[in-house]
């Protein structure tokens, strides 16, 4: 009879599992594709940032400079089985001297409309932080809100 108890405890606790990381699948199909940043505010002002993110089913997400063509490559982990729902981005290139930044956020997902709060990028020797952003509307002061919007698929 214990066995039997205990079998169905640990078949709850991965179905449980699972449900989390399906769900997680789930928001993070809704996330990949082409956004453009709409507006990004920046220590309380609105600073200019003509770019293009593509997050890609790969777990990796192109960053494009509209003015210069530069492009920059991250690897992304979405969680959205917490609130608020946060992304880890890390920097792989193409810049050596950047290359395993790790910016820590919040973001939130309304139709064609996706908001992002990323922290300031952290290098690996400082020390490590893994607080996350706690509020889209209250950012602080070394934090980005990026306004994005879903491109059409050509």
């Amino acid at each position: 009879m214990l066995r039997i108890m205990i079998l169905t405890v640990c078949v709850a606790l991965i179905a449980l599992s699972l449900q989390a990381d399906d769900k997680t699948a789930k928001e993070e199909a809704k996330i990949h594709g082409l956004w453009s940043v709409n507006e990004t505010i920046a220590r309380g002002e609105k600073v200019e940032m003509p770019q293009v993110w593509t997050f890609k089913p790969n777990g990796k997400v192109n960053l494009i400079d509209r003015r210069s063509a530069l492009q920059s490559v991250f690897r992304f982990k979405l969680d959205s089985t917490v609130t608020p729902h946060r992304i880890e981005l890390v920097y792989l290139g193409p810049d050596a001297r950047l290359k395993d930044l790790r910016q820590l956020g919040i973001w939130r997902l309304g139709g064609d409309k996706l908001t992002m709060l990323l922290k300031q990028p952290r290098t690996s020797d400082q020390p490590k932080d893994d607080e996350y952003p706690s509020d889209i509307a209250k950012p602080g002061e070394d934090e980005f809100l990026l306004s994005l919007e879903k491109m059409p698929v050509e």
